[in-house]
């Protein structure tokens, strides 16, 4: 008798229990399809287009967001979400250069000086930062840098360059005093007149000294600020500036015509 009693109170605890996780699971299975939608877009951030409920009483969702549509099923009594599968991923569309300057120079933190498209699906950016120019490379497609060196500043390298062409022909130039004292070296005369040659050999000064019974065409190179050859005349003959083209060609006369001429004195 007692065995039987232990037998029945046992069925009977038996009984109880599955009736009381029956009554737990009709409780907790009260979250609605609008709650269930909400989980699933605060998970895939997206939009929930689609909805039902399967045999188990569990909700299948599908949700469109930018990468495409994916179906989900959200458990109706843990809240859990499973089974997640893209059904279809979306064709992305190419970034416009103005959308690809802004996020370059978020990504990048610079300042984009120029940008232009390269090639069909990217973009080839100039951009300044912490006072160096880089030269970036951006994916239109996947919306991100793929690409970035350092170049030189080109106004900069301009710049330097024109300076070093400036002082380049400062050192080269040459003043009419110092071409006046040069010729004078050659006769110790009075300076009537400096002519500047272009010649195969550069920029050459022809400087006319005369004295009274002679006179000379110094030569002078403006490179050089040296005396390339010395022309000398007598005072009887008419000086000729127009055969500036022969003189060229021709080379320093002899010191003895000089001790010659400087006898006439």
């Amino acid at each position: 008798m007692k065995v039987k009693l232990i037998l029945l109170s046992v069925i009977f605890a038996g009984i109880s229990f599955i009736l009381f996780q029956v009554l737990v699971d009709d409780n907790t299975a009260a979250i609605s399809l609008e709650e269930a939608e909400a989980i699933a877009v605060g998970l895939y951030d997206g939009k929930a287009f689609k909805s039902e409920k399967n045999e188990k009483g569990n909700y299948i969702i599908a949700i469109e967001n930018e990468k495409g549509i994916y179906q989900l099923t959200v458990n109706s009594h843990t809240k859990k979400v499973s089974n997640v599968k893209q059904l279809k991923e979306k064709t992305r569309s190419l970034l416009t250069i103005k959308e690809a300057k802004k996020n370059i120079q978020q990504q990048f933190k610079g300042n984009v000086l120029t940008i232009k498209k390269s090639g069909n699906t990217a973009a080839k950016a100039k951009v300044k930062k912490k006072n160096r120019t880089y030269q970036v490379i951006y994916d239109l497609k996947k919306g991100k840098i793929t690409s970035s060196k350092t170049v030189k500043d080109s106004k900069k390298h301009t710049s330097e360059k024109q300076e070093g062409t400036s002082d380049k022909k400062k050192k080269s130039e040459i003043s009419r005093n110092q071409l006046t004292n040069i010729a004078k070296k050659q006769l110790d005369g009075t300076v009537s007149n400096i002519k500047r040659l272009q010649t195969d050999h550069g920029i050459v000064y022809k400087v006319t000294v005369e004295k009274q019974t002679k006179g000379a065409h110094v030569y002078v190179q403006e490179a050089t600020k040296k005396i390339t050859s010395t022309s000398w005349f007598s005072k009887n003959t008419e000086v000729d500036d127009d055969s500036d083209d022969a003189d060229d060609n021709e080379g320093s006369d002899d010191d003895d015509d000089s001790d010659d001429d400087s006898d006439d004195d």
